[in-house]
């Protein structure tokens, strides 16, 4: 079960992370709704599903560290928190609590292709601390995830989408004999111009972790994710 648990806060922080304009700088905040899901099915067919949903935030930023005009390349250094403060747990009709804090930064090279097309790469680091209470037991661990992304970014007059796709890789644990599953992100937000400095956005993201077994039991973990945003740029 908490072997995917790792990734969760990484990913959330990718999903809401590209509501700021690529190549500027730039203060972001969101909200967000996650929702979690794990299936297990044992040897004999026996199924049990686990399930972590609830509000998070996020607050960070982005600096636009290196532009070269007459290459077209550029550089966006980034950082930020996110929290799930109080989520909700359950495995079958039995519910406990989850909660984490994540801390993230990462590093976003683009190219412009066209005036308002930018193509991207990005990788990001984040720590994570996490809590789960469940049965009266409290399991608390801490540790790093990685990412590996590649996006677009499209204007389209006050609108721009900017579609990515992300490897999550979750770093085997010496002390388990279990490899730690990493996962692929799809990630769509879509922001609106207020005006020159301020945007508001929509972003979705869908999660697919690598499956595993363990005690011949086999797990599938997937996760959707929905954020509103806001950047100011300056």
């Amino acid at each position: 079960m908490t072997k995917t648990l790792s990734l969760i806060t990484l990913v959330l922080t990718i999903s809401t992370s590209l509501f700021s304009e690529i190549g500027r700088n730039s203060l972001d905040l969101s909200i967000g709704f996650v929702d979690d899901k794990i299936k297990a099915t044992s040897s004999t067919g026996t199924k049990v599903q686990s399930r972590i949903e609830g509000l998070t935030w996020s607050i960070g930023g982005s600096i636009n560290a290196y532009s070269d005009s007459k290459t077209s390349y550029g550089l966006d250094i980034g950082a930020g928190i996110s929290n799930g403060p109080d989520l909700s747990f359950t495995l079958g009709s039995t519910e406990g609590s989850f909660e984490f804090i994540n801390y993230g930064i990462g590093l976003l090279p683009y190219y412009n292709y066209t005036s308002d097309t930018k193509l991207f790469a990005s990788f990001n680091y984040a720590y994570y601390d996490y809590e789960l209470d469940y049965l009266g037991l409290k399991t608390k661990a801490d540790g790093n995830s990685y990412s590996l992304g590649l996006g677009i970014e499209k204007k389209l007059s006050a609108i721009t989408i900017t579609p990515g796709i992300f490897l999550g890789i979750n770093p085997d644990d010496a002390e388990s004999s279990i490899d730690d599953p990493d996962g692929i992100t799809f990630s769509l937000p879509i922001t609106l111009a207020q005006n020159e400095n301020t945007e508001i956005g929509l972003g979705v993201s869908y999660t697919k972790f690598d499956d595993f077994t363990l005690n011949s039991t086999n797990f599938e973990n997937t996760k959707l994710n929905f954020g509103l945003g806001y950047s100011h740029k300056f």
